[in-house]
């Protein structure tokens, strides 16, 4: 049997006075999952907790304001502290909510702590998203406008191919051979054969030029010392 962490966090729900305010969590519930369990809390001040499917999270969306009791797969009202042992839930798309769903008397943000995780018999990955605080409906039609959708945790993994990376270090390795031989080979220097002026002489006579070292130009015969 394995243990998944779903997610680890801390939900923080902005409420404003005299409104009904939530905060709702997106989780898969994978095939094989034996349980989904964890802790809920403790809130800093005391909220109401759901999971929902999503036909009950539609109907839940739009009733009017502190319509309770809500359908839930686990509905826990005036949350203090709850250890959640949901026994082989059926897999799909489910919904956590935090919520006041009655009017506030002052602004306010609770914050709640809460770590889920799911047991199975098999390996599995699941995704649990964040869309940020929406506001309950006041009449019996509700919009509800969600400003952002944060990935939270996740159990994805993304793995390379080790012959991809074995490839790449063989045509590195081959690179820098090669900057090495051209940076290592000797400069091959032109050679030429020259005569300096200190390898020759000229007749004290005629002028001719005689190799270095004579005695009679070849000449005119004179006598070089």
């Amino acid at each position: 049997m394995s243990t998944n962490t779903l997610v680890s966090t801390t939900d923080s729900l902005w409420i404003q006075m005299n409104k009904c305010w939530f905060d709702d969590w997106n989780i898969t519930i994978d095939p094989g999952t034996t349980a989904l369990i964890g802790t809920i809390g403790p809130p800093s001040t005391i909220v109401d907790f759901y999971i929902m499917n999503r036909q009950q999270y539609a109907s839940f969306n739009h009733s009017d304001c502190g319509s309770t009791p809500y359908e839930a797969e686990v509905a826990v009202y005036r949350l203090t502290t709850y250890s959640l042992n949901w026994q082989n839930p059926p897999p799909g798309w489910y919904y956590l909510i935090f919520a006041l769903d009655r009017q506030a008397p002052a602004s306010m943000t609770v914050t709640t702590p809460f770590t889920l995780e799911a047991t199975s018999n098999q390996e599995q990955t699941s995704t649990v998203y964040n869309v940020v605080t929406n506001q309950l409906a006041l009449t019996s039609t509700q919009t509800v406008s969600s400003t952002q959708v944060t990935q939270v945790a996740t159990g994805l993994s993304f793995g390379v191919d080790p012959t991809l990376i074995g490839a790449i270090v063989v045509v590195v390795i081959v690179i820098l051979a090669a900057l090495y031989f051209v940076r290592s080979r000797p400069k091959v220097k032109e050679s030429r054969t020259t005569s300096s002026l200190s390898d020759r002489q000229f007749c004290l006579n005629c002028g001719k030029p005689l190799p270095a070292g004579s005695k009679f130009c070849n000449k005119c015969g004179t006598a070089q010392e």
